[in-house]
Formats: C-alpha cells, structure tokens, sequence
C-alpha cells in the first residue's frame, strides 16, 4: 500500500510488556527481529511457529536485539515465562 508517496514498512511490530503467550499473526510470515528492552529478573522467551519452538534465554545487558529474518508457516506466538519489555517485528 503506498500513502502520500511513502511505501508500507515490510515489517509490523507488536511490544509485549506480560507473561504468557501472545499470537501475534496466524499464517505464513517472517520474523524478523526480538528486541529485549529489558529482559526482567529470571525470564525464558520462548518463540513458536505453531509447531516448531526455540527458546532464547533474555537475561543480559540491556538491550539485546535478536536477529532471525526466518519464516514461519502456521503462526508467529511469542511466550515469555515472567514479566518483561519485548518489541517483536514481522510480517
């Protein structure tokens, strides 16, 4: 979609701020980067396309950017195990 001369950003973004999981598109996509902002005390971040998981553990210096540029097949779900400041960006 073009507005008033500007293309559509190729990626979405979504802040997640809660434990648990958080669909955040069902379909084929891309992820495309996990921003820890800050990663809480003790937390696992686990991300699932609906049927393959990896886990990145989140506790480091503040912040860390993940970089995966993969594509998922059935859906992009992203469950942190405690309290923490994510931005996830895909499409």
């Amino acid at each position: 979609m073009t507005m008033a001369g500007y293309n559509e950003p190729p990626f979405k973004y979504a802040h997640i701020t809660a434990s648990g999981a958080t669909t955040l598109k069902t379909g084929v996509g891309v992820l495309h980067t996990m921003v820890v902002n800050n990663p809480g005390t003790t937390n696992t971040i686990t991300i699932s396309d609906g049927t393959n998981t990896v886990a990145v553990m989140a506790a480091g210096t503040i912040p860390t950017e993940y970089c995966y540029d993969i594509g998922y097949g059935t859906s992009l779900i992203v469950n942190p195990s405690a309290t923490c400041d994510l931005t996830i960006s895909y499409s």
